[in-house]
């Protein structure tokens, strides 16, 4: 049972609501992001497995953007097995709807051990991995990738956020995913670039694109905006994920 005061949320719903108005800003990142906003709490609130409340902040926390749709596409139910590269916000989130079910499973990576040991929860189904970064060569780029072995499960929510990658040195890091693409991926899937407004996710959300309508003409992509923005990838059998 989500654990936030009913009439906290409530009082945050209409803070960003009355926000979002005053700014006068209509279709500007931060007036999205105020949308995104009171429409998360709108959701959480309805959302019984969610246990404990992630939120977003300015210091490099999963944006608004980012957590309504990672919480839309969960309470949907149609996901069993879950990769998360970076582990943070959405991650108390994802162990939550892991553990309100016994079908349900997710596998976490991170190069940082004591962030895994406090974030993410004991639970025979969550499964973290830490693993450290090492130089890795990327289509024609060597960038610091995760130094574990390719999964052999195939999963159908995949989320792209780490590792970090938000100076110049290492903004094209998280182009080590190419690597792992089709092999990780189930018949049918969604996978999430997050913050992929910067250079170095856009380069990797157009790889992914080339790669995956190559192989699959079902591919439908969107991006969703607020202060930052993530770009979505699902095959035909996941297309209700387009509509959100």
């Amino acid at each position: 049972m989500n654990t936030t005061p009913p009439r906290m949320l409530s009082g945050l719903r209409r803070e960003a609501m009355y926000l979002a108005q005053r700014l006068a800003l209509k279709g500007s990142p931060a007036a999205l992001e105020l949308r995104h906003q009171a429409s998360y709490f709108e959701l959480a609130h309805r959302t019984d497995w969610l246990t404990d409340l992630p939120m977003s902040s300015p210091d490099g926390a999963a944006s608004f953007s980012f957590l309504y749709l990672l919480l839309s596409l969960l309470r949907s139910g149609k996901f069993s097995n879950i990769l998360e590269f970076g582990v943070g916000q959405s991650t108390q989130m994802i162990a939550s709807y892991v553990a309100a079910a016994s079908d349900r499973q997710s596998v976490h990576i991170d190069h940082d051990a004591e962030w895994i040991r406090v974030a993410i929860p004991s639970h025979p189904d969550i499964r973290a991995i830490h693993a450290p970064l090492v130089k890795t060569q990327a289509r024609h780029r060597l960038i610091n990738w995760y130094d574990c072995p390719i999964p052999s499960d195939r999963f159908d929510l995949i989320l792209v956020d780490g590792p970090p990658a938000y100076t110049r040195r290492n903004r094209y890091d998280r182009q080590g995913i190419i690597n792992w693409i089709p092999s990780i991926l189930a018949d049918n899937f969604v996978l999430i670039v997050d913050d992929a407004v910067r250079v170095g996710e856009r380069d990797i959300v157009r790889a992914l694109h080339e790669i995956l309508t190559d192989s699959r003409p079902d591919i439908l992509c969107k991006e969703f905006t607020g202060l930052t923005s993530q770009t979505l990838f699902a095959t035909g059998g996941k297309r209700f994920a387009y509509y959100l």
